[in-house]
């Protein structure tokens, strides 16, 4: 099995901008401490399960995996499959196509792009209902509007718990 995380913030802002999703919730404060609290349960879960079957489960961060082929390779590896040429074609073609430096435009991470988009307030909730899901993830909490949109300021602040060696 494996189990693929992402900074909650990049989760919720993808819920706000994605047509679908917006006809089964409204985004509210419920909706987001309802999964800020699902991304918590599922983080302990993983810790324990990681170390308890280490050969059956692997926990990935989608910003560790993100435009790195080599980590792609080791996920799909962990499931046992071997890469085809044309898996290995298309991973490589994607890679560098969609992740380019996992720079956007404007010359952002790409991995973070809800620091572009989400306001303050809106990160404020998120991250009042996150603390505990963002600590344990190894992601920082943002103090204020500037600290967010400075995009010098790392927003991993430890090293990610399912980081790909």
């Amino acid at each position: 099995m494996i189990h693929l995380f992402r900074d909650p913030r990049a989760i919720i802002n993808s819920h706000i901008y994605t047509q679908w999703y917006k006809k089964h919730t409204n985004n509210s404060e419920n909706d987001i401490k309802t999964n800020c609290h699902r991304i918590e349960n599922d983080v302990i879960a993983a810790l324990k399960l990681t170390k308890l079957y280490p050969e059956r489960l692997m926990a990935v961060h989608y910003e560790d995996l993100y435009g790195n082929f080599q980590k792609f390779e080791k996920v799909y590896n962990f499931t046992g499959m071997t890469i085809t040429p044309g898996v290995k074609r298309f991973l490589h073609e994607e890679s560098s196509k969609s992740f380019s430096g996992t720079k956007n435009v404007k010359g952002h991470d790409s991995r973070f792009k809800y620091r572009e988009t989400l306001s303050f307030d809106t990160v404020k909730i998120i991250d009042k209902h996150c603390a505990k899901a963002l600590e344990l993830l190894g992601l920082r909490t943002y103090s204020s509007a500037s600290q967010l949109k400075d995009f010098n300021v790392n927003p991993v602040i430890n090293k990610l718990p399912f980081t790909i060696e």
